[in-house]
């Protein structure tokens, strides 16, 4: 389609404002038209087809698994009026969400428009190619989800693959041009400190000096931890019967702001760091480990 793109059938009764939407499934996205792109093509459809720009709105989320939630505010938002899309891809990935959405639409007298198709919802013989269209472009995002998992199966059965996050405790740096994978140290302390907290073998004092390795600057040396029992009485080394839970090992990790990625700790992220520590030798033996 070149630039010179006016909008078909132009005595079909339609709204004279409109609201832009641009959107893009992620900030890092490598393919398809970037937010800048979207918005000067629809910019410039819309003023050579005479239509008043209310607002331009940049989305950045997936349309594959559902609608975008902010399409649902342009809905409360907004009646008569057309509504802008680059195409169908950057419409919606999801046929029965979108068609949905876009009888939603047309009860309030919103025209969806897709600029770079000549595609308009309020015609049936024209809401049936946009339909089309759609369904091609889920098809298309299943058959490349489909291509990246027979990939990612083939790196993990090589013992190559390197997640986009790194598990808890390490982390992914790139080195000759190569991401790898390697121990964070970081958080190993802070690994190491649910270990003890969780060992009968260890005391409060020597869980007081791991804390003390991952925040240098506390006083917790002057004054160490304590725990005690039900009955009030100080522990001084941790058994079966007296041993900190997960809440409480998230409670004291919170308390000295030690946090998870910036985030708080919970019972289950503990819960789910321990159950992962068994794992850790193995995942550093598959990896390509720094």
């Amino acid at each position: 389609m070149n630039d010179d793109f006016v909008l078909v059938n132009l005595n079909e009764q339609r709204p004279q404002e409109c609201v832009i939407v641009n959107r893009i499934s992620t900030t890092n996205q490598k393919y398809g038209d970037s937010l800048e792109t979207q918005k000067y093509k629809n910019t410039q459809f819309c003023n050579l087809n005479k239509l008043k720009i209310l607002e331009t709105i940049d989305i950045i989320s997936s349309s594959y698994k559902k609608i975008p939630s902010k399409y649902y505010d342009i809905l409360n938002k907004y009646s008569n009026v057309n509504l802008i899309f680059l195409n169908a891809d950057r419409f919606s990935r999801n046929i029965a969400d979108a068609s949905k959405y876009i009888n939603s639409s047309l009860t309030k007298l919103i025209t969806i428009i897709f600029t770079e198709n000549d595609l308009y919802s309020n015609n049936i013989d024209q809401k049936n190619k946009m339909l089309s269209a759609i369904c091609n472009a889920q098809m298309e995002s299943e058959k490349l989800s489909q291509r990246q998992k027979r990939r990612i199966n083939t790196l993990k059965e090589a013992g190559k693959y390197i997640p986009p996050i790194a598990p808890y405790g390490k982390k992914i740096i790139k080195k000759n041009n190569k991401r790898q994978i390697c121990i964070n140290e970081e958080e190993k302390k802070i690994i190491k400190l649910i270990e003890m907290l969780k060992d009968k073998n260890y005391n409060s004092k020597q869980c007081s000096l791991q804390i003390k390795k991952i925040i240098p600057t506390t006083d917790i040396i002057k004054y160490p931890l304590e725990f005690t029992d039900k009955k009030g009485n100080i522990i001084t080394n941790f058994n079966k019967d007296n041993a900190l839970n997960d809440c409480e090992i998230a409670n004291i990790l919170n308390e000295y702001e030690i946090l998870k990625r910036g985030s708080m700790w919970t019972q289950y992220k503990v819960k789910s760091c321990i159950a992962n520590m068994s794992n850790i030798s193995n995942l550093l033996t598959n990896f390509n480990i720094v």
